[in-house]
């Protein structure tokens, strides 16, 4: 989201390690170490990365990072007392950040000077969503004890007070909040979603998408106007403009921290490594950012693949190629219909087929299904 540049870096946080990785290339560019267990979200700018830890203190650590991503030029604790936080978001111009948790209450930081500039109180349980509206002015949350609240960041009051629901809803689920382009808030039920209009007061019809379980996950594109929505199940979503427009991307593994989110391009996203384009629903490449040995790999969609140490000092080639070739593996649909699974080096002496480290993209264009 810098300038010209649409896909920058990505962040994982593996072991306590937290890497910054160039989307492109997926080389690492900077390691963090010593960080803990917890999420990282990059600013709007890309400029800083807020880490948030729930079981240490400080919860939260702001790194400012140099122009080149390679160093940390700057750090700071934010600390909420008493507080388990459960969301963060950061304010749509950089500027400030929202948290809240166990506590019932809602921080706002200035992030320049550390300063706590806004307290916001009401909420009667655990805060487990913020979505701030996309001119900075107001946030929404969602708690446990089941209202939708829209808070004035000029008056620190509640403006709404929602408590009933098209759904529902179930304090101990992690639902979710989301502002869209024309200012209504979607909001996650259970296995359903729907929107919103604080200027009516009304809700749009239900949309599920889970079979089930509750849903995990949801974020707007970075222009609102799209969702993608992760399944409890582990079956994420798509949905356009419209709710026709809407498509089921993959089915993934489910872990405990948030995994999925959109490239700056408002056409691709990631979610636990792999990355989709959701104008055809393909799946363009595949990232395992942490293999056995502190090896990290990419695949891109036409089989080829290239990797290396996740810290560079450690770098062995031939303990690399060993990691790498024994976490691939291909499979071949036959003639006949049958199919067959192949190691790299078995795969290239049945097929001739050479492996090309320079054209594995996790961006790379899908190709259209073929025999090999």
């Amino acid at each position: 989201p810098i300038g010209e540049y649409t896909i920058i870096y990505g962040i994982f946080i593996i072991c306590g390690l937290l890497t910054i990785l160039h989307v492109e290339t997926c080389e690492p560019v900077l390691n963090i170490k010593d960080v803990g267990y917890g999420n990282a979200h990059w600013s709007p700018d890309s400029r800083r990365i807020v880490y948030a830890n729930p079981y240490e203190t400080p919860k939260l650590l702001v790194l400012t990072l140099s122009d080149g991503r390679s160093q940390v030029a700057s750090r700071r604790d934010l600390t909420a007392e008493g507080d388990n936080l459960r969301t963060i978001e950061w304010s749509p111009d950089g500027k400030q950040l929202a948290a809240a948790g166990s506590s019932k209450v809602i921080h706002v930081w200035d992030v320049t000077t550390g300063e706590v500039v806004k307290t916001l109180t009401g909420h009667e349980g655990e805060v487990r969503s913020l979505a701030w509206r996309p001119d900075g002015s107001e946030i929404a949350s969602l708690a446990a004890d089941t209202t939708l609240r829209v808070w004035s960041l000029e008056t620190g009051m509640a403006t709404k007070v929602v408590r009933e629901f098209p759904e529902p809803l179930r304090s101990p689920q992690p639902h979710h909040l989301a502002w869209s382009k024309d200012n209504k808030i979607w909001c996650v039920m259970i296995v359903s979603v729907a929107q919103f209009d604080p200027a009516t007061d009304r809700w749009s019809p239900l949309e599920a998408f889970s079979e089930g379980a509750s849903i995990a996950e949801l974020h707007t594109s970075p222009d609102r106007r799209q969702l993608l929505i992760f399944g409890g199940h582990g079956d994420l979503y798509w949905r356009g403009e419209t709710p026709a427009q809407r498509r089921l991307l993959g089915r993934l593994p489910v872990w405990e921290y948030s995994a999925a989110g959109w490239m700056p391009d408002n056409r691709h996203v990631a979610c636990h490594g792999s990355m989709f384009d959701v104008t055809d629903g393909k799946c363009t490449g595949r990232l395992i950012p942490w293999l056995q040995g502190g090896y990290w790999l990419c695949a891109g969609a036409g089989g080829h693949f290239r990797g290396g140490a996740v810290q560079p000092a450690d770098v062995d080639p031939a303990k690399i190629e060993a990691t790498l070739h024994g976490a691939i593996a291909y499979v071949a649909i036959h003639d006949d219909g049958s199919q067959r699974m192949y190691s790299v080096s078995e795969f290239r002496e049945k097929f001739g087929w050479q492996n090309d480290p320079a054209r594995a993209k996790w961006l790379e264009p899908a190709i259209p299904d073929a025999k090999p």
